[in-house]
């Protein structure tokens, strides 16, 4: 919730304060940065996050320091060529691609924040993976609001422009690195397995990094076909208005994948130690549980901004974007759907089905583009916004579909299932409402509260969260008792759900 308010609280900041038109330069170029940030480790990221859990499981000490080398280095250096080949070919790109000058100017600050979030993302995996939560919490959902809100106090405080917020954003996020950086090395150091991780000789697994990770790029392929494609393409067409139109829901969007992210550093690192040990059953039932907390976590923000898109888009960024709203509204639910499904590609990921995630990818890829292509120059950002949850939905569909098949998961549980359905209904009907009655914004505020406070209240026992969360007891009604389990299953092990809950 602190990183959710802060969070809210700069992206409002910087829409109200910047012109329409220098919003969009400023969510140009850092929509290219965020994208050239999840390609510049080449998929080493990805790979630490399978590799050094099950490395230092089987305590081999040198191949944790070779992997760490690797990520690293990686990173360092495909940031430094992705920084000059940008700087040296601005004349390039004056010319064909960039309209806007204030959006190419930006873009040539702001690249910089490529390698800088990729170095951010693979130290956060790190923390996450030697099972430093209150470091993660710190430095994720803590110090990093707090140092964006900084830069934009600054740009408020100096009358500066969209460049100036734009260098900002790079001097905050170093100093978000270095920090990270120091908290890592502290947390080795005192490990008793890897305190003397510097003397020790590191075992490259350079090959067997790559080989698992640069396929796995085909991800941010299809991520950057999905969201990226369609802002440059809003750029060219339709101008930085069009940019920002598309650009200011999206961190409202994106509250639908903050509890999906929460788990997603644990899941992968833990769901990789349960491959490790072979106990692939637990695996299945950890994937269900965890998608049905995502489900029931997320859903006010499913409401407020699916349900509830366009007086929500007109509150927090005024008039000039009460056309958002319905954007705000279809990319909110392609991204709830997409946490919804559950950590599908992940658990592909820990089975090493490294193949068919790059193929599902491609295919979604390549859909992404054609379908952008024809899209978005006739049906401006509302198309775009459309075309990107629809990729997604397919996508994730393609995955759930591989996961079962292989007999990875077990299938769904009706209790599972029930909660879903319960969920998508809810927000559907309270769409509805609001579209024919057009409540006031207060209204269905307070509709979209009471109807989480009831899906709680009916779904949590099913969910067993005393059995999960036994520090919170004391404060719960009796009527929350621990529920029948989640995977009915003669040959589960009774240990499994305590497994669970350590992790």
């Amino acid at each position: 919730m602190i990183s959710v308010l802060i969070n809210f609280f700069v992206q409002v900041l910087i829409v109200r304060y910047l012109s329409k038109e220098g919003y969009g330069a400023f969510a140009y170029g850092y929509s290219i940065a965020t994208l050239a940030a999840r390609v510049t480790p080449l998929g080493t990221d990805k790979a630490i996050s399978r590799f050094i859990p099950i490395y230092h499981e089987e305590k081999k000490v040198d191949q944790v320091k070779g992997a760490l080398l690797v990520a690293i280095t990686t990173t360092v250096v495909m940031g430094v060529l992705l920084v000059g080949l940008a700087v040296s070919t601005r004349n390039v790109l004056a010319e064909t691609v960039v309209q806007d000058p204030l959006a190419l100017s930006v873009l040539l600050m702001i690249i910089a924040l490529a390698p800088l979030i990729a170095m951010e993302n693979i130290l956060e995996k790190l923390l996450a993976v030697f099972g430093r939560v209150k470091s993660l919490f710190i430095r994720r959902y803590v110090l990093t609001p707090l140092l964006r809100l900084s830069a934009v106090c600054g740009l408020m405080a100096t009358g500066g422009d969209a460049v100036y917020l734009a260098g900002a954003y790079v001097v905050a996020t170093v100093i978000g690195v270095f920090i990270s950086a120091q908290i890592l090395w502290r947390i080795l150091r005192d490990d008793p397995l890897l305190a003397e991780i510097a003397k020790i000789k590191a075992d490259l697994p350079t090959r067997r990094l790559f080989r698992f990770g640069v396929p796995l790029l085909s991800t941010d392929v299809v991520y950057g076909l999905r969201t990226s494609l369609v802002v440059v393409l809003l750029e060219f067409f339709h101008g930085t208005t069009g940019v920002a139109a598309f650009r200011a829901i999206l961190p409202v969007a994106r509250l639908n994948q903050i509890v999906f992210d929460s788990f997603k550093l644990l899941y992968v690192p833990t769901a990789s130690r349960m491959f490790a040990r072979g106990d692939t059953e637990d695996i299945s039932q950890l994937y269900w549980r965890s998608s049905a907390w995502i489900a029931l976590l997320t859903l006010p923000v499913l409401l407020i901004s699916f349900s509830l898109a366009t007086p929500v888009a007109v509150l927090l960024f005024g008039e000039t974007y009460a056309s958002s709203g319905p954007i705000l509204a279809a990319v909110s639910m392609g991204l709830y759907l997409n946490a919804a499904f559950g950590f599908n590609a992940l658990t592909l990921r820990v089975f090493k089905s490294v193949r068919t995630i790059m193929k599902i990818d491609l295919g979604a890829g390549l859909l992404a583009l054609i379908l952008n292509v024809i899209v978005v120059p006739i049906y401006g950002p509302l198309g775009g916004a459309i075309v990107s949850s629809f990729v997604m939905i397919v996508q994730n569909v393609a995955y759930q579909v591989v996961v079962m098949k292989a007999g990875q998961l077990k299938g769904i549980p009706a209790e599972i299932a029930r909660i879903h359905a319960a969920i998508i209904v809810i927000a559907v009907a309270l769409l509805l409402v609001q579209t024919m009655l057009v409540l006031p914004v207060a209204v269905g505020l307070a509709v979209a509260v009471v109807l989480t406070l009831i899906v709680w209240a009916t779904f949590l026992k099913t969910l067993q969260i005393r059995e999960l969360f036994p520090e919170i007891d004391r404060f719960l009604p009796r009527r929350f008792a621990v529920g029948e389990p989640l995977i009915s299953d003669a040959h589960a092990s009774p240990p499994v759900r305590a497994k669970q809950g350590q992790s």
